[in-house]
């Protein structure tokens, strides 16, 4: 993952993985990049191509964090866990939608394989599980001040967050 990134192992690295939808949250990590100075983030998607990929690159742009902001293309799925394990932590920033109030999704479970803290949004049964455990920060969904809080919290000790997978 770093090396595909192009960044060395001091660099503090947030990655998304899986279907690069609007209702997903994605832009949410873009935004914050200003106020998280020196963390990149990949987006390993299954359609780089797709508009809103596009667009989260452009506004990269405009913000000035394009060269933090890395798009990446799936791996084959005997690679996912230890390719995304060279990150320093996992995030989902999910919106709040039926489905995704519910359940667990397939990446929740990739990054707790790949023992990567997790910054994930408030979505009742993730949230609770991540609250529970232990593994990682919540924030308020599409909050971006809220999304910044969590997400240094986890980078500023991610060991703590990772005691979580030895209980």
């Amino acid at each position: 993952l770093r090396e595909r990134c192009g960044i060395g192992p001091a660099d503090p690295l947030l990655v998304y993985s899986g279907a690069p939808l609007e209702q997903r949250g994605l832009h949410l990590l873009v935004e914050a990049l200003p106020s998280l100075p020196g963390v990149h983030a990949a987006f390993v998607v299954s359609k780089p191509h797709w508009r809103y990929v596009k667009n989260l690159q452009r506004r990269a742009a405009k913000l000035g964090v394009d060269e933090r902001v890395h798009v990446l293309s799936y791996v084959p799925y005997q690679q996912v866990v230890p390719f995304l394990s060279e990150a320093d932590a996992g995030v989902i920033p999910l919106h709040h939608w039926g489905n995704h109030e519910i359940s667990l999704i397939t990446k929740f479970f990739e990054y707790s394989h790949a023992r990567l803290p997790v910054v994930v949004s408030d979505v009742k049964a993730m949230a609770a599980l991540v609250r529970e455990t232990g593994q990682g920060e919540v924030f308020r969904a599409e909050d971006l001040d809220d999304f910044v809080r969590a997400a240094k919290s986890v980078l500023t000790d991610p060991d703590a967050y990772r005691e979580a997978y030895e209980r």
